[in-house]
């Protein structure tokens, strides 16, 4: 399905931890903890789309758990972004470490998935563009995942000649990449408190 491979692959377009880690592992890792990592991601990415696709009409009958959802995503929005901003420069095989387990930790605790796809699942079954059958979500999410798998294939090769090109060092990135983390949190605050 075109649409689900889309979101997947527009999904990681923008730097952020999980794409930090891709590179850090293309360029640094071995072959096999990049694979690792990827595998983790895109079960992770099948789970949360498939899983909030499929309780669509349990979650929205419970908003309290899409505002809880919304509230772990700020708490780990702001510990993700203050570890990027405060990390001491130092042993760089420790900096490289972190960025990998933020990675992770983006991967695997990502409650930003479930708005994420509420939002999306209400307008595509409204839309008649996914129906919420058991096969044709588990069709959507893996087609989704495949998106996701090329953004980050996309990245493992060429993202690190992307960064020489625009001469961005992982400081300057790490940097980014808490600010982004940060001012996505202080939304998120400004999102439920509007609700």
């Amino acid at each position: 399905m075109i649409i689900g491979f889309l979101l997947g692959f527009w999904g990681y377009v923008m730097i952020g931890t999980i794409n930090l880690a891709v590179l850090e592992l293309a360029k640094n890792g071995t072959r096999a903890s990049l694979i690792r990592f990827i595998v983790v991601l895109l079960v992770c990415e099948f789970i949360y789309c498939f899983s909030s696709l499929y309780f669509l009409n349990y979650l929205t009958a419970y908003p309290q758990i899409i505002t809880g959802a919304k509230y772990i995503a700020i708490i780990l929005l702001i510990l993700l972004g203050l570890w990027a901003l405060l990390e001491k420069q130092g042993d760089v095989v420790i900096e490289r470490r972190n960025i990998v387990a933020r990675g992770y930790w983006s991967a695997i605790v990502h409650p930003q998935q479930i708005p994420f796809w509420l939002l999306w699942g209400v307008y595509l079954i409204e839309k008649d563009i996914v129906r919420p059958s058991i096969p044709h979500l588990v069709f959507f999410a893996l087609s989704n995942a495949f998106g996701a798998l090329c953004m980050l294939i996309c990245y493992a090769l060429w993202g690190n000649k992307l960064i020489s090109v625009i001469r961005l060092n992982l400081r300057v990135i790490k940097i980014f990449v808490g600010v982004l983390c940060l001012a996505t949190a202080v939304y998120m605050i400004y999102d439920v408190y509007q609700d």
